[in-house]
């Protein structure tokens, strides 16, 4: 994804939709980073889920171009891990330091973002919160709900070779979605 977006270097602005269960937290930082810093006005839609990591993405929105679907979900919570192995008490205090030092960034980020005061992210991310696209807007987290009349329509094209799809006019690497969906157009 980050090298895509150096094809939107230059433009604008940049509609980003997203439908993400999340993952890595620092891919969706890096996005999330890099999104803020293409100069471009940014605007951020939740087609349905955006969770875990992609909910930084979706902050990556400028401050009122960050929109729901009233059949949305938004999802926040604390920086996690999975540890597998044996660990003595100083490893675990160390990997808890680190952890505490991660959720510091997601904070920050999320404070940036929303202007959401401290106590109330740290509240929303200590567990899962999972929030209507309604809701969202209302704790502050997302900026308008969207009516389906207010989304510009998808269009895709399949380039001839089948390497990239050209979706809304930006070509994107047909191998990022895994297998494609059927019924699109060839150009």
């Amino acid at each position: 994804f980050l090298n895509d977006l150096k094809s939107l270097e230059g433009k604008s602005s940049i509609t980003v939709h997203i439908n993400s269960v999340g993952g890595s937290f620092f891919a969706g930082l890096a996005i999330y980073n890099r999104l803020r810093t293409l100069g471009a006005s940014i605007t951020t839609i939740n087609d349905s889920l955006a969770a875990s990591a992609g909910s930084i993405i979706f902050m990556a929105g400028d401050k009122g171009k960050r929109k729901v679907h009233a059949g949305s979900t938004l999802m926040v919570h604390g920086v996690m891990g999975f540890l597998y192995g044996y660990y003595n008490v100083e490893d675990l205090k160390s990997t808890i330091k680190t952890m505490q030092a991660h959720d510091k960034t997601l904070v920050a980020a999320y404070q940036e973002a929303t202007g959401l005061d401290e106590d109330t992210i740290r509240a929303a991310i200590s567990k899962d919160t999972y929030m209507t696209g309604q809701e969202a807007v209302d704790k502050g987290w997302a900026d308008e709900v969207i009516s389906a009349d207010g989304v510009e329509p998808v269009n895709m094209k399949l380039t001839p070779d089948k390497s990239r799809v050209m979706v809304n006019g930006h070509a994107v690497a047909a191998c990022l979605f895994g297998k494609l969906p059927e019924g699109i157009p060839e150009m």
